[in-house]
């Protein structure tokens, strides 16, 4: 079984994001609008506890039985892990559009908090 990586690449005009033949580009809105839903999901109780701490224990897991896969664990926080962020956000404080850069920007802070939870025991 073969695994795309995913290339961050910077550009003239920000960065871009390829996964297989679909790039994306990167814009300071983008990231304020990550930064903003990543601030609020790290200090929201709920989403810590019935979405982060499960992420944690699952992929603290897989390290130690020596099948983490990083492109795995980015694919999986991106599609289920940011989609619930956004939608307790949305739910907390009305409905805006969060474009797909923003939620790869999101995934991947949000995947640097799990990994650095794991490395702390949390």
């Amino acid at each position: 079984m073969t695994h795309q990586r995913v290339h961050l690449r910077t550009s003239s005009r920000g960065r871009k994001f390829r996964a297989g033949s679909r790039r994306i580009e990167f814009t300071e809105g983008d990231r304020t609008t990550a930064n903003e839903l990543f601030l609020w999901a790290t200090n929201d109780s709920q989403i810590y506890r019935s979405t982060h701490i499960p992420w944690v224990n699952n992929l603290k897991r897989k390290m130690k039985n020596g099948t983490y896969n990083e492109e795995l664990a980015f694919k999986g926080i991106r599609l289920y892990y940011v989609p619930r962020v956004i939608q307790g956000y949305q739910k907390e404080f009305g409905d805006f559009p969060v474009d797909i850069a923003a939620r790869v920007i999101l995934a991947g802070m949000l995947l640097k908090k799990v990994k650095i939870d794991i490395s702390e025991g949390v």
